[in-house]
């Protein structure tokens, strides 16, 4: 109970100052006397190379909401909505058309970099230069909140990841956040995701996002239209790229990185029954030839009120998991 309070003060410590001053490299750690929390501020600190990029979301962290940077679209898209009135409506419109047209071009290029570059430019003019007030909000919107004015994206093969996996010791877990993980951007064709956990491995993080097909028809189980996704980020980059797609038929949460013995692993739970405590787990370990292989079957059980708070694990036959139909591929470079 002592752990829950304490992680409580911290968070609301957090929610305070970090609407008040930016997480920057020269704050420092040492004002806590918690060694808890003192050692979750030193680990936000070595997140800095991701989050402390120049020129990406700077109101997450110095003004203001992330939906309020933006005055323009949002006046039209929520001052100006009601019965009567159609502007926000066309706004919306030219908005859906403006995200499914760029979304299909980054999704296609060959050369993600200078489709950005290209997207930057034209966004940036048109929010400067349109005359028309309801055109140039679209732009400004997609600028600020999609594409920025400086983006920076490496070249990362798998190659790449692979020589990191082979090189570093230590997958470190990022637990409170200051930032609400907005300093960077999702890929240009993935604009409504949901960060699950965020990873670092040197000078590559990791994250677990869950996402959605913004333009596939609903249906009354949204879980169908739910995508799960592994991104990657080198240091200093403004954008993410994908690395992997996990596909799954059911409702899995609380998915998990690990790293051992320079493996890579995927832990998938799968809940057992409604408001059950206890997961059939698989561990998926990703291969040098960028395949996932199930390597291990649990049956996991938790405290009620954190699914991360493991109280014990029983290994079972991998044939056990092998009827939760979980395909995971990786797709970075492709």
């Amino acid at each position: 109970m002592k752990k829950v309070w304490v992680l409580f003060s911290f968070i609301l410590f957090v929610w305070i100052t970090s609407a008040y001053f930016p997480w920057k490299s020269e704050r420092t750690c040492d004002d806590n006397t918690d060694v808890e929390l003192k050692d979750a501020c030193e680990i936000e600190k070595s997140f800095l190379k991701f989050t402390e990029t120049t020129g990406t979301r700077e109101m997450s962290t110095t003004c203001c909401s992330y939906l309020e940077h933006d005055p323009q679209f949002y006046y039209y898209m929520n001052n100006k909505r009601n019965a009567w009135n159609t502007e926000s409506w066309d706004v919306q419109k030219l908005d859906d058309l403006v995200l499914n047209l760029t979304s299909k071009i980054y999704k296609t290029s060959k050369n993600k970099l200078s489709t950005l570059n290209i997207l930057s430019s034209l966004f940036k003019s048109c929010s400067e230069n349109w005359k028309t007030d309801k055109i140039k909000a679209v732009c400004q919107h997609f600028s600020y909140d999609f594409i920025w004015r400086n983006p920076v994206l490496s070249q990362i093969t798998f190659e790449d990841i692979k020589s990191s996996l082979k090189t570093e010791k230590t997958l470190l877990k990022r637990t409170v956040q200051f930032s609400e993980l907005n300093e960077n951007y999702f890929p240009v064709n993935d604009h409504y995701a949901g960060v699950l956990s965020e990873y670092m491995l040197w000078d590559y993080a990791f994250w677990i996002i869950q996402t959605y097909d913004y333009f596939k028809k609903l249906v009354t189980d949204d879980r169908i239209n739910r995508i799960t996704k592994l991104y990657v980020l080198k240091a200093w980059d403004t954008h993410w790229q994908d690395f992997a797609d996990v596909w799954i038929i059911y409702s899995i949460e609380w998915l998990r990185l690990w790293f051992e013995n320079h493996k890579i692993s995927l832990y998938v739970p799968n809940t057992v029954e409604d408001f059950s405590t206890k997961r059939l787990t698989s561990q998926y370990e990703l291969q040098d030839n960028g395949n996932w292989n199930l390597v291990w079957c649990y049956e996991e059980d938790y405290n009620d009120y954190s699914a991360y708070d493991l109280k014990s694990s029983k290994k079972l036959k991998i044939s056990d998991c092998e009827k939760n139909r979980i395909t995971i591929n990786t797709t970075i470079g492709k």
